[in-house]
C-alpha cells in the first residue's frame, strides 16, 4: 500500500507516494550526489542544466544495464538450448 513519504531533492522537500519508503529516499540520495557531482566547484552553472544532465547520465546507465541485463539473459537463453539439446539427445 502506497504511502506519503517526505524527501529533499536539492534542499527542496516534496512529498511522494510509493510502497517504498526507503527506496525512494535511496533513489532521492543518488539524484542529489549526482547533481553535486556534476556541479563540483562551478556555482554558476544553472539548475536546469544540472538536472538535464543528471537525467542523461540515469538515462545512460539505464540504457547499459539494460543492454547488460539483455546480454546476459541471451547467454542464458542460448546456455539452456545446449542442456536441453544434450538432454535430448
Amino acid at each position: 500500500m502506497q504511502q506519503s513519504h517526505q524527501v529533499s531533492l536539492l534542499g527542496r522537500e516534496f512529498k511522494i507516494r510509493s510502497d517504498d519508503g526507503d527506496h525512494l529516499q535511496e533513489a532521492a540520495t543518488y539524484v542529489n550526489s549526482l547533481v553535486a557531482e556534476l556541479q563540483g566547484d562551478k556555482r554558476h552553472v544553472p539548475m536546469q542544466s544540472l538536472l538535464l544532465l543528471a537525467s542523461l547520465s540515469v538515462a545512460d546507465e539505464l540504457m547499459r544495464e539494460r543492454a547488460r541485463n539483455e546480454a546476459i539473459k541471451e547467454k542464458i537463453r542460448a546456455q539452456s538450448r545446449a542442456l536441453l539439446s544434450r538432454l535430448g539427445q
